[in-house]
């Protein structure tokens, strides 16, 4: 047994720790909007065509990939898709599986009237409204007095790193849900062309036409 002195010592030499505080400092970045890159403006290609009319019209359309489909429309008016086309392409991107919506321009050829009829192409007047709203594209010359075309039906596709929802084929949203790992998302973007029916621009010229439009992306 310890001496009474050398036990008091020993008991008093346990002592409790003071505990010793770090601080941590705490960091966010605040992400409200996707910016959407432009990989490659959309390239109507070489186009022939002379004239425009109110009541006749003419219409083709650029698919996401690149291809045009079939001229439809009057007889009377000549359109002709000669080579050297490409969709638009943009890209966005991502850092996990969530879901991206695609909006495109809401300008709206209706499908009822978009006649495919070896004789269709004459009910122009049910497209001047649309020719003429606020939301229509044109790709036109500077003179206003010169017939222009319209870009209507916007819609995407041709998706690379991730899966299009089945709304991208039939509305001017799209939405894409990005592969597992995927750092950005690709896709086309395509429209419907059509022939002047404003009755009052009636002649194309052999011009550089032009024009513009925009996209957005959202979760």
């Amino acid at each position: 047994m310890l001496p009474k002195a050398a036990t008091a010592v020993a008991i008093l030499g346990v002592a409790t720790g003071v505990a010793a505080q770090t601080q941590f400092n705490v960091n966010a970045t605040v992400q409200n909007s996707l910016t959407v890159t432009n990989e490659a403006d959309m390239n109507l290609g070489t186009l022939f065509a002379v004239s425009a009319d109110a009541d006749d019209y003419k219409w083709v359309t650029l698919q996401p990939n690149g291809n045009y489909g079939t001229v439809y429309g009057s007889s009377d008016l000549v359109l002709l898709t000669l080579g050297g086309q490409s969709a638009a392409r943009g890209s966005v991107a991502v850092g996990n599986t969530t879901p991206v919506s695609i909006t495109l321009p809401d300008a709206v050829f209706a499908a009822a009237d978009l006649q495919t009829a070896t004789n269709g192409g004459t009910n122009g007047t049910a497209f001047s409204t649309a020719q003429a709203a606020a939301n229509a594209v044109e790709v036109r010359v500077a003179d206003p007095a010169v017939a222009r075309f319209f870009l209507g039906n916007f819609r995407a596709g041709s998706v690379v790193s991730g899966a299009s929802g089945t709304n991208c084929g039939a509305t001017n949203t799209c939405t894409i849900t990005p592969a597992f790992g995927a750092t950005s998302i690709s896709f086309g973007i395509g429209a419907t062309l059509m022939t002047d029916v404003s009755g009052t621009r009636t002649a194309y010229e052999e011009a550089a036409y032009s024009g513009s439009f925009e996209v957005e992306a959202s979760y």
